[in-house]
């Protein structure tokens, strides 16, 4: 994570890898447990990555808290699955790697967070 593009590059991706997640909570046909806790989560998420993005490294730093770094990670490693499914191409190449390189920044963060548990 070298240069401002790259890393708004890989902010915009964790905010691509929220969709499915925010996607499986708003089409679930039973009630899940805390899902108006899950999606008020991940609404103010989106408006933290949004607020990075448009500040491209530049303001003030904006914390996370625990579930929003749980979910970023667990949204990354699904999204990280799911691209095993299509086929090899340059693009899925980039986002395979930058998923992992993700994943790494937000795992010692999640190992943190379930020892604190």
């Amino acid at each position: 994570m070298e240069n401002r593009s790259e890393v708004a590059r890989l902010r915009r991706q964790i905010e691509q890898t929220l969709i499915p997640f925010e996607q499986y909570l708003a089409s679930a046909n039973e009630p899940l447990p805390n899902m108006d806790f899950a999606m008020e989560t991940i609404t103010e998420l989106k408006g933290k990555l949004a607020k990075l993005i448009a500040s491209n490294g530049y303001g003030e730093p904006i914390g996370l808290d625990v579930n929003e770094v749980l979910i970023i990670h667990t949204s990354l490693v699904v999204f990280s699955y799911g691209l095993t499914n299509i086929p090899k191409s340059l693009l899925k190449a980039r986002m395979s790697k930058d998923c992992v390189a993700l994943c790494n920044h937000f795992a010692p963060m999640v190992a943190i967070s379930k020892l604190q548990a």
